[in-house]
């Protein structure tokens, strides 16, 4: 239904905006009236759409908690009722709280913005270091400029990890001269699980 309620002003006129409900759609019309009483048929008016909630985004490689020995691009999802314009990225190293700039590591908080938004991608030539663990957070903007507010742990953990395993056999012993040999025995070692 149609609802007319007068602005202040008249050339240039105003009207303080009610409390707008969130995910609904909206058609502003207007129309004036002159002194000798003639007034206008109202046009078509503008439509917008009102949206203050925030999107989401979520970081999908590398997964949480794996261990990788290379690693050039982080891909994602995001989502949110009316589109999203942008993602982006920040890389954090874990053990001194440096962020990547893009380039190198830096202590002020960086975030990079992804290729596209659903699925979204950020390829970089990153400087990893051996053993060391990274946290990888994204945030979204929506197109009614609404920015997610992701934790400053969220996101998903990984290790880089370029040490190789050690194995090695224990039986049979090494130049052994042996008349009976039913089991192979050895060792291994690794900073993670084998």
């Amino acid at each position: 239904s149609t609802s007319w309620i007068n602005a202040t002003g008249q050339n240039n006129w105003t009207y303080g905006a009610t409390t707008w409900e969130n995910n609904k759609n909206y058609r502003i019309k207007v129309k004036a009236k002159d002194n000798a009483n003639n007034e206008e048929t109202p046009g078509a008016g503008n439509a917008f759409t009102f949206d203050n909630a925030s999107p989401s985004s979520a970081v999908t490689y590398p997964t949480n908690n794996s261990r990788l020995k290379t690693l050039s691009t982080l891909s994602g999802t995001s989502s949110d009722t009316f589109g999203v314009s942008l993602v982006q990225v920040r890389v954090k190293r874990i053990s001194d709280t440096n962020y990547w700039t893009g380039s190198t590591w830096g202590t002020s908080e960086i975030w990079k913005n992804a290729s596209s938004v659903n699925p979204w991608s950020y390829t970089s030539s990153f400087s990893f270091s051996d053993q060391e663990n990274y946290l990888i957070t994204s945030r979204a903007t929506d197109n009614a400029s609404n920015l997610e507010s992701p934790g400053i742990n969220d996101g998903n953990t990984f290790t880089y990890d370029l040490t190789a395993p050690v194995s090695v056999v224990t039986v049979p012993t090494d130049t052994e001269n042996t008349n009976s040999l039913t089991t192979l025995s050895g060792t291994s070692s690794s900073d993670t699980s084998l």
